[in-house]
């Protein structure tokens, strides 16, 4: 089960994923109303057909490719992005880019 938060001028999507102990709240932030209302019956028909894939098992590399093509192109002058990206490649994904994203703590 999904719901719509309002927060400020544009809408979330609450749900949870994981099971038992590893149960957590998701929020996905961000959207327009209309959007929301698209990803919350997404969710909910993954759910009832039990094709709903846990986001938390994506690695550290999947996870900011996907943030490079949602945010950074989108966000970031030319010469920004290029720059985040080598550093990226440089020393981020030789150390952390095949660890899964969950196993990730902050300090």
């Amino acid at each position: 089960m999904a719901s719509i938060i309002k927060r400020g001028k544009s809408y979330s999507v609450v749900h949870y994923e994981g099971e038992g102990k590893d149960r957590h709240q998701v929020w996905e932030s961000g959207l327009s109303y209309s959007a929301a209302k698209t990803r919350k019956v997404q969710l909910e028909m993954e759910e009832a057909n039990n094709t709903h894939i846990d986001q938390n098992n994506i690695t550290v590399c999947e996870f900011l490719h996907e943030f490079l093509q949602k945010y950074g192109e989108k966000k970031w002058v030319a010469s920004t992005y290029d720059g985040n990206v080598g550093l990226l490649e440089n020393y981020v994904y030789p150390y952390l880019g095949d660890k899964k994203l969950r196993s990730i703590r902050g300090g």
